[in-house]
């Protein structure tokens, strides 16, 4: 599992994920030398190219200077489309989450709509060309067209026959935006076949309708009466060959996430950009030369040069070559970038087919007919324009990049919205000055070009400027923007230290509880992580929370869960998301769920299917245990790939439930002997189902009905039996072994006497095996909430397990949570076999524990973080990035009020689930706010992260030690 696939697993959930966006894998990453080449081969043959090229003609070069120009634009801003296209190739990003480090998780969004909208403007503009293409054809054919009376105001400049084909065009594109991108496939080979032919049966042309052939034609003059002259059209022109590939020199990673390396890259893309963009440019000079002479008039337009030949048939096919061209590199070039931008406002909710419709609504109201009409609005309006726009981003983004940062990205960080770089409230505001900075002084210039002030009205070397646009903007914004960001300081614990620019929380004057320190101190968190803890820390910018009087304690980690599992005929009342809301309300942070392997089936079926019903639900973070109820080869060899690729290190076996869920011992001998061989570990449910089968049916047989015989078809034997003949199988093959929801003195003798042949084998218990006993089964019917598997046992059951938590023994107090509906507890009024097992405690764990262990003195408050939260982190593979509270980890952090009291009720608990297992229940002891990943989830009893905010955790391999 690359690190690509395992930050898009755990963030794939974040607000800021979506498949657009998310990091190439490096099965996807396949691009090399020979792909960048062709991609800008087959970029630069467009008929813009051609534009760009002989609009130098028209402007007064001869065909030297114009190669000369176009080969040096193209040669400087390959510069920054390598380096930009770095961090693309290096963590496979696209440009707008690359944008993120530098402007932040909000901030992005003002680039990526700069270059969207300028996207949008090119689209307008292939848009524009293709439909005059088929103006070109259909008015030979309909000569009306041309003559149609106006409908648009004069101003718009606008006749109405070639408006009618604009918007049929544009049709067009919305249409196979519909469709979908795999639907250009065809239209792109197309163009890559034909249009070359095409432009070379122009060359063709040219070269046959001059006299003398190319002689005449590169021996025109350059049309400037001075050296002055030629340096005031050429260095805008040079900015605009510049400009004509910004918004690529951006978007660049959105095409490097997909190369093999970055020599791959680098090689491709200066093999193809300049070489390609040079000689396709060379036929849009010889050919425009080559109409100044044939016709007297230079044509800078290659289609309208077509609709002055003679031959219907002949004008026709090329127009319609020129259409289907123009087609497929609008949507290959001018709608796959903006549609990432516009994903990126809301990656949730904006697609790729979304995104193009806005990009084509836009590129009508950008009147891209008015961007072409003449060569100096296209040079000096349109591509400098937009230049002065986009270079400052671009020496931002590379300033941050290899200055600021050294080439290094925290890559989970840029999907989370509270992270290292959501900065303040999601933006940088040093990259919105440094933007500002290089955007000012190219205004003056700008606002004299389109003339809304007087060329006299400012200093001409300020107006100036503005031929340097781009050049102006990177280097003004790149500098300052460095300036800037070096000299930002955050004091932590050790000293002060340069830090990434980012959000700061810091957690004033706790008592911070570990399961082995207690003592006062402040916690300083950037991002999702604790990265300062000590006396009287502080940092800029920082959101205070003030800890006076509560204990600071990791998050709790529940390690038992059955949420939206289906049982018994039904499902647990309780989904991911209303599950892990509760859990978050009563401290716990993170779950693990069991994922159930339906027999027959294979392992990764059930974990899509548990997969589809957690992500974008859950709203704390979770896990998985695989629990395996048909060990076969096939099962054997998935077993690797759950460890390395999954991160699910343990895998849970039934030891009852004949039928739907047990296997026997051949089967878990070999499941052991090959979770031990791949990392993991084996977890069980340790009751002998034979003979509690074998007691159910003979109190049935006798008519014994109710809930009380439930817990008499399951006495201690069963368990203590199963648990002893856990820990002697796992014992043979070594694999490290768990015991779920431990209950009774005989399993736990078992394990005792695993430990005086030094095996450990790790024991879980419930919470309510510490509170609860058996004397909720005589309540008639009622007794039904507590029905359970196992069952509630004795007070002397109790006390064993709370000594065998202070002897080491009981490593893990969790819940089992199973909640089901009254109306489902319903289904075995009459047959106790056929109540749903299970019961709600996922909320009140934390709570309980802390009132019935710490505040009466069974437990310490060492012990109580130990059992809740830090050996569930050990044992599972989550430590130190889970529970605990320490440099580096992540942000899970429970503020508790030891001193509250309250009491439990179905009224206002968030269980969904219609009664509580402790109604009236008094607790000492609540807890007030809960961090998730560095971000206030809970607070004063409001729920603040939405559904989907939980991410999957990944999991180390287990060693068997803690």
């Amino acid at each position: 599992m690359t690190e690509h696939e395992d930050i898009s697993q755990n963030v794939s959930r974040s607000t800021l994920y979506s498949e657009d966006l998310a990091p190439v894998p490096a099965s996807g990453r396949t691009w090399n030398t020979w792909n960048y080449a062709s991609l800008w081969i087959s970029m630069s043959l467009c008929i813009p190219t051609y534009m760009l090229a002989s609009s130098l003609i028209e402007g007064g070069m001869n065909w030297w200077q114009a190669i000369l120009t176009i080969f040096a634009g193209n040669t400087v801003v390959l510069i920054p489309m390598i380096l930009n296209g770095h961090a693309g190739a290096k963590y496979g990003i696209p440009f707008p989450v690359f944008a993120r480090a530098s402007f932040g998780t909000k901030g992005a969004n003002i680039p990526a709509m700069l270059r969207a909208i300028v996207a949008c403007g090119w689209f307008g503009i292939q848009t524009w060309i293709g439909g005059f293409a088929l103006y070109q054809m259909l008015q030979l054919w309909i000569p009306g067209l041309a003559t149609l009376p106006a409908v648009f105001p004069a101003s718009f400049g606008l006749a109405t026959g070639p408006a009618i084909c604009f918007l049929l065009f544009w049709l067009l594109n919305m249409y196979i935006v519909y469709l979908g991108i795999d639907s250009i496939r065809k239209l792109l080979v197309f163009k890559a076949i034909f249009l070359p032919v095409a432009v070379l049966a122009l060359l063709f042309w040219a070269i046959n309708a001059v006299e003398g052939g190319l002689g005449p034609i590169l021996t025109q003059p350059s049309r400037f009466s001075s050296d002055a002259a030629f340096w005031a059209f050429f260095v805008p022109g040079l900015t605009g060959m510049v400009g004509f590939w910004a918004t690529l020199s951006l978007n660049i990673p959105d095409f490097t996430r997909y190369a093999v390396n970055q020599k791959a890259q680098i090689k491709g893309q200066a093999l193809g950009l300049p070489p390609s963009m040079t000689l396709f440019s060379f036929i849009g000079v010889v050919v425009t030369s080559a109409t100044t002479i044939v016709y007297g008039t230079t044509i800078w337009d290659p289609v309208v040069l077509a609709g002055k030949f003679e031959n219907k048939i002949l004008v026709s096919i090329a127009m319609i070559a020129v259409a289907i061209s123009t087609l497929a590199t609008n949507i290959a070039a001018n709608i796959i970038s903006p549609a990432n931008d516009f994903a990126n406002l809301a990656p949730q909710k904006i697609n790729f087919r979304t995104g193009g419709y806005i990009t084509g609504i836009i590129g009508i109201l950008i009147f891209p007919w008015k961007l072409v009409a003449d060569p100096t609005g296209y040079i000096f309006t349109w591509l400098v324009g937009y230049s002065s726009l986009l270079g400052p981003v671009g020496g931002i983004m590379i300033a941050d990049y290899y200055l600021v940062r050294k080439q290094q990205l925290q890559l989970a960080e840029l999907y989370h919205p509270k992270g290292q770089y959501s900065f303040t409230n999601g933006f940088n505001r040093y990259a919105m000055l440094a933007l500002l900075l290089g955007i000012v002084p190219n205004i003056p210039g700008f606002l004299t070009t389109i003339k809304v002030i007087p060329p006299d009205a400012i200093p001409s070397w300020i107006t100036q400027l503005y031929s340097y646009a781009w050049f102006v903007g990177f280097f003004v914004s790149g500098i300052s923007y460095y300036l800037i960001m070096r000299s930002y300081n955050i004091i932590t614990a050790t000293g002060t230290i340069n830090r990434e620019l980012i959000m700061s929380l810091l957690i004033k004057n706790g008592r911070v509880i570990t399961a082995t320190d207690d003592y006062q101190a402040d916690i300083l968190i950037q991002g999702e992580q604790i990265i300062a803890i000590g006396k009287e820390l502080s940092a800029n910018d920082a959101e205070i929370i003030d800890a006076t009087g509560l204990l600071v304690m990791p998050g709790g980690i529940d390690p038992h869960v059955h949420l939206d599992m289906p049982f018994m005929g039904t499902f647990s009342s309780d989904t991911h998301e209303t599950g892990t809301r509760a859990a978050l309300h009563g401290g716990t942070t993170t779950v693990i769920d069991f994922v159930l392997q339906k027999q027959g089936h294979s392992l990764q079926e059930a974990l899509d299917e548990w997969n589809s019903r957690a992500r974008g639900t859950a709203v704390g973070d979770y896990s998985f245990h695989m629990a395996v109820t048909d060990f076969n080869p096939a099962t054997k060899a998935e077993i690797k790939t759950m460890v390395e690729q999954e991160g699910i290190t343990s895998f849970k076996t039934f030891m009852a439930y004949k039928g739907a869920l047990m296997i026997d011992d051949r089967q878990m001998t070999g499941l052991m002997q090959e979770v031990r061989q791949q990392g993991g570990m084996v977890t069980v449910h340790a009751t002998n189902g034979d003979v509690i089968d074998y007691l159910v049916a003979k109190h049935l047989s006798e008519g014994k009905t109710s809930p009380l015989y439930h817990y008499l078809s399951q006495p201690e034997v069963t368990e203590a039996e199963a648990s002893a003949r856990f820990a002697d199988l796992a014992d043979y093959t070594g694999c490290p072994g768990y015991i779920v929801h431990m209950t009774c003195e005989g399993a736990l003798n078992a394990v005792r006497n695993a430990t005086r042949r030094n095996q450990k084998v790790f024991v879980e218990t419930c919470i309510q095996y510490l509170l609860l006993d058996a004397s909720k089964y005589d309540q008639g019917f009622e007794s039904a909430k507590w029905v359970m598997s196992p069952p509630l046992r004795e007070t002397k059951d109790q006390e064993t397990l709370w000594a065998g938590i202070n002897q080491g023994l009981v490593n893990i107090v969790a819940t089992d949570h199973c909640p089901f509906m009254w109306e489902q507890k319903l289904m075995g009024k009459d047959n106790f076999a056929k109540i749903p097992n299970g019961h709600p405690a996922i909320e009140n764990r934390m709570e309980l524990l802390f009132s019935e262990g710490v505040n009466k003195n069974r437990i310490s408050l060492n012990k109580y973080v130990e059992v809740a939260c830090t050996n569930p982190a050990k044992i599972f593979g989550m430590f130190p990035k889970k529970g605990t509270i320490a440099i580096g980890s992540d942000a899970d952090i429970i503020l508790f009020d030891p001193k509250e009291q309250h009491t439990i009720s179905a009224a206002t608990h968030h269980m969904h689930v219609d009664y509580s297992a402790y109604e009236g229940w008094p607790l000492t002891g609540k807890v007030k706010t809960v961090l998730l990943r560095g971000k206030v989830a809970i607070d004063k009893g409001e729920c603040l992260v939405p559904k989907g905010y939980g991410q999957f955790i990944k999991r180390n391999k287990v060693s068997g030690k803690i």
